[in-house]
């Protein structure tokens, strides 16, 4: 994944008229730009200019290589993973020695019960490939946000009558109803990174400017927080 970088440069005035300034070169040679090649300028709401050389391109698909040695531990290296997954990775390769294979086995369990639509595609005796398989454009992030505060509110309705009427079952299921939860968090923490990496795309997100994302991921962050806490108050009451 490139690092952003600071570009500054001068104001030029051309003509009287009209206000110029030049691009990196470097930048129009890893675009494969030349002279006469279209680039957009794309006002936003603080006053900056974003430019970009085409909004219909798709952002590449990044893929990531990661070892499972004898000494990891399961839980931390599922939090690696998903970690990538959540940067931006579409594509993750798990390694490991064919002696680890159970425990490769138990990441990708864990992985495949804690992330949405992030499964194993291809495999062999000493790799699990994991790829991104849901269509993150399929669901706006209003709508992920609004069917998390949807279960988050369900949850706490569960937990108070599980509670009140001594009822196990339900506590139970609001044990169970939380990796619900966390999955659509995690989607997302995800949508909120690919929107930042493809600016061109934010209104097909169901946003009007990238100065939203914050506010959506600190609701959503919340929301799992509370989530987390009715999980508590269920399994202190069974």
């Amino acid at each position: 994944m490139r690092m952003s970088k600071l570009y500054i440069r001068n104001l030029q005035l051309t003509g009287n008229a009209t206000y110029t300034v030049s691009v990196p070169k470097e930048w129009v040679k890893m675009l494969g730009l030349d002279k006469g090649s279209k680039i957009y300028l794309e006002e936003m709401p603080d006053g900056s200019l974003r430019i970009y050389s085409n909004p219909t391109k798709e952002t590449p698909t990044l893929s990531k290589e990661m070892e499972l040695g004898k000494g990891d531990d399961v839980e931390s290296f599922v939090r690696r993973i998903i970690a990538a997954y959540l940067a931006g990775f579409s594509i993750v390769t798990l390694k490991f020695d064919p002696e680890l294979r159970d425990r490769a086995i138990s990441v990708r369990r864990m992985l495949e019960s804690s992330v949405l639509g992030f499964d194993v595609l291809r495999e062999s005796k000493s790799e699990f490939t994991f790829y991104t398989v849901i269509d993150e454009d399929s669901m706006k992030l209003s709508d992920a946000l609004a069917k998390l505060r949807e279960d988050t509110h369900y949850m706490l309705e569960d937990t108070h009558s599980g509670m009140r009427n001594l009822d196990q079952n339900v506590l139970r299921g609001v044990i169970e109803q939380d990796q619900i939860v966390d999955k659509l968090y995690l989607l997302i923490t995800k949508q909120i990174t690919s929107m930042l990496m493809r600016p061109f795309k934010i209104k097909d997100y169901g946003l009007e400017s990238a100065a939203e994302a914050p506010h959506i991921f600190l609701a959503a962050r919340s929301m799992e927080r509370i989530s987390d806490h009715a999980v508590l108050l269920a399994k202190e009451s069974l």
